[in-house]
């Protein structure tokens, strides 16, 4: 009987462990993603000072915005908080019309934005 309980709580511990691993891998490639869209944002200003919206740097970085931005949604599944997920949803929403249109008109905004969550991040 004392091996059966063994068993039962050493695959309870098991299955806590896979659970608690699978969430943190999320949280930190959540916050990878943001700090990756941060910087591509940051790029897409740099390469627009001085220069049309329409430059082939501007549309490098904005395109490899997209990966990022999809790696961003993927991972807020692991946010445990409602405050907190409209926080990154409010971010995703402003990313999109950069990322379909190259509307580069909200992304001083984007950019505080994701200011804010990645200084708290670290």
């Amino acid at each position: 009987m004392d091996n059966l309980w063994a068993a039962l709580i050493g695959a309870a511990l098991s299955g806590v462990s896979v659970v608690v691993g699978y969430w943190w891998k999320s949280y930190r490639d959540l916050k990878v993603a943001a700090v990756r869209c941060y910087d591509r944002l940051i790029k897409i200003r740099n390469a627009r000072l001085g220069a049309s919206s329409e430059t082939s740097a501007v549309k490098n970085e904005v395109w490899l915005l997209g990966g990022h931005a999809d790696l961003l949604v993927a991972s807020m599944s692991a946010i445990l908080t409602a405050r907190k997920r409209k926080t990154y949803w409010a971010i995703y929403d402003e990313l999109v019309p950069i990322l379909v249109r190259h509307d580069l008109d909200r992304l001083d905004n984007a950019i505080a934005n994701l200011h804010t969550v990645v200084r708290r991040a670290n």
